[in-house]
């Protein structure tokens, strides 16, 4: 790490509670694993929570397997694959366990669960999700439902699954990710939480910020006090830090993104459309682009894929984000990070300052000369008008 950064890394507080309601079984289960320095690097901070069907044992062993067999699996892939790879693999060797247990054993006949689990990694929340639990988002003091109910949705048939874990031989799970915050405060519960209290309730209680675990156990206790309530569960996630960019986490966005080839003007790419050509090197091509999403004008550059380079143009395109993402001056140009669900292949995203290149300003006058003859102050020269607001550089 560059001298005068400090990196405090991702740090979380979480809270758990649970409740059987009027029932005479509880048949929920949840667990958080925070993991080791260096699980926590490559997997991160996992939290799971899963809502057990079918009566009698079948429902409480399936959530349990559902929600120890996803971590386990998890935290046993090799993490060049990313969360959302290692997630969907998670998910389906649960699936499969699951599945294959409910057909072989009598007494778990026809076992099924929904499981809902949230992973923070590096300054990512990934949400990987099926069935009718949900995850809640509380930032800004807004409210957000991150995922969606699989249900029927017909009059009385809000608890009818389409889709759980162990109901079939192969299992498609929802996957979302999005930059976290601090302070962002995220809800995992079951529908025994969310069918008996109103959003305004479960927003009113988040809002409070008491500690993870007494705003996990409020809001199971209201839940476990309404008429004929059932399972209640609930798992409170606080942002407490967040780990500043490490080349790693770069690495591993980037592991599954190919090199495409070499674009032209005019073309758009993951809503960067490409407006004008900059420079042309045997190894890079550079453009000026219109980011359609976010409304601004941004620098974009592409590798060119070059048989027996592919691995050394990656590495030093991840090595050059990363350094840009870390210095702060205003002699050199800062990082933009997409979303990584954004990106389809691998481009580094700049800020575009309007104004001349370097090659213009050394070719108009007044010509830029150094009295000493000394390279490294005419070069602060040149440093020193662009900051003056002279000219600015355009990469």
């Amino acid at each position: 790490m560059l001298p005068g950064m400090t990196n405090a890394g991702l740090l979380v507080g979480v809270g758990e509670h649970t409740h059987a309601g009027s029932r005479t079984r509880n048949e929920d289960y949840a667990a958080s694993y925070l993991g080791t320095a260096p699980e926590r690097l490559a997997t991160g901070v996992i939290a799971a929570l899963s809502d057990g069907m079918g009566g009698a044992k079948g429902g409480r062993v399936a959530a349990e397997l559902a929600v120890r067999s996803f971590i386990d699996a998890a935290l046993g892939q090799p993490a060049t694959l990313g969360i959302a790879r290692i997630g969907a693999r998670a998910a389906d060797a649960t699936n499969r366990w699951v599945h294959a247990m409910g057909r072989t054993d009598p007494a778990l006949n026809g076992m099924a669960c929904t499981l809902s689990a949230l992973v923070l990694c590096g300054s990512q929340a990934h949400v990987l999700h099926v069935g009718d639990s949900r995850i809640y988002r509380l930032r800004d003091e807004k409210l957000t439902l991150l995922t969606s109910d699989h249900t029927l949705g017909a009059p009385g048939t809000s608890h009818a699954l389409t889709r759980a874990v162990g109901a079939q031989d192969n299992l498609r799970v929802d996957h979302s990710a999005e930059p976290a915050r601090v302070h962002d405060r995220y809800l995992l519960c079951s529908d025994g939480v969310h069918g008996a209290l109103s959003h305004q309730q479960i927003f009113a209680a988040l809002c409070k910020r008491a500690a993870p675990r007494e705003t996990a156990f409020q809001l199971v206790s209201e839940a476990a006090a309404t008429l004929n309530a059932d399972n209640a569960t609930a798992i409170v996630v606080d942002v407490l830090a967040l780990p500043a960019t490490q080349y790693a986490d770069l690495e591993l966005a980037f592991a599954d993104r190919p090199l495409r080839g070499v674009p032209d003007t005019g073309d758009v790419i993951d809503g960067f459309a490409l407006t004008e050509m900059l420079g042309d090197g045997p190894y890079t091509r550079v453009f000026r682009a219109t980011d359609t999403i976010e409304k601004r004008t941004v620098i974009l550059k592409f590798p060119k894929p070059r048989p027996g380079l592919e691995k050394a143009l990656r590495t030093a395109l991840l090595r050059e984000t990363w350094i840009a993402s870390h210095v702060r001056s205003p002699y050199v140009t800062e990082a933009i990070e997409p979303p990584l669900e954004r990106r389809s292949c691998v481009y580094g995203v700049l800020p575009n300052y309007p104004g001349e290149t370097l090659e213009q300003r050394l070719l108009r006058r007044p010509l830029i000369t150094s009295p000493s003859n000394s390279p490294r102050r005419w070069l602060r020269c040149i440093a020193r008008e662009w900051y003056t607001g002279t000219s600015n550089p355009t990469m």
